[in-house]
């Protein structure tokens, strides 16, 4: 799994689509976790019943991508003096046991999918779900590997489309409507 870890590609818009959602929902910079601060350990302990949005900008690993991983996982950072990137794992069944009252969990996990077949379908609805069992009312979640940069675009779109009033459905198709309308217009 370190060689998993030391090998997944740095996510540069992950922060730029943290920041814009953060503004985008009038959070406060208090109100987020980056970089050495997003720890597992760090979600857990946060009064997470206390938002409305939650937003994990990150990797999501599936089981089939970790031979001693029997679950899907959000990766986070690792501690410090950790042993192993173990604790950078924030588990379906860790997600399961936090204490939400969120009207949206936003997924946006470079390589939350995988490879066509019931393991990763499943594996991605044992995140969903985890999450839904946990207290999200309506979840954005991607079903494959995406484009940091896309991710972040589509993220800020749907956030400010929601921000104008529609529900998350309607938010992320007027997004994703949008991207179409300008691709090959400078998008």
């Amino acid at each position: 799994s370190a060689a998993l870890f030391a090998g997944l590609p740095p996510l540069p818009s992950a922060t730029r689509e943290l920041e814009a959602a953060r503004q985008l929902l009038q959070a406060g910079p208090q109100d987020r976790l980056l970089g050495p601060a997003f720890t597992a350990d760090a979600v857990r302990r946060a009064p997470l019943r206390d938002f409305r949005v939650l937003h994990f900008a990150t990797h999501a690993v599936l089981p089939s991508e970790i031979a001693c991983q029997p679950e899907p996982a959000i990766l986070a950072s690792t501690p410090p003096n950790s042993p192993d990137a173990a604790p950078a794992l924030l588990t379906a069944s860790a997600i399961v046991n936090l204490d939400l009252d969120a009207d949206l969990v936003i997924l946006s996990a470079c390589n939350s999918g995988g490879p066509a077949g019931s393991t990763a379908g499943e594996s991605l609805s044992g995140l969903a779900r985890a999450f839904v069992y946990a207290g999200a009312r309506s979840l954005l979640v991607t079903h494959w590997a995406v484009d940091d940069r896309m991710a972040a675009y589509l993220v800020a779109k749907t956030l400010a489309e929601i921000r104008g009033g529609r529900g998350p459905s309607q938010a992320l198709q007027a997004a994703q409507l949008s991207i179409l309308e300008d691709a090959g217009r400078g998008l």
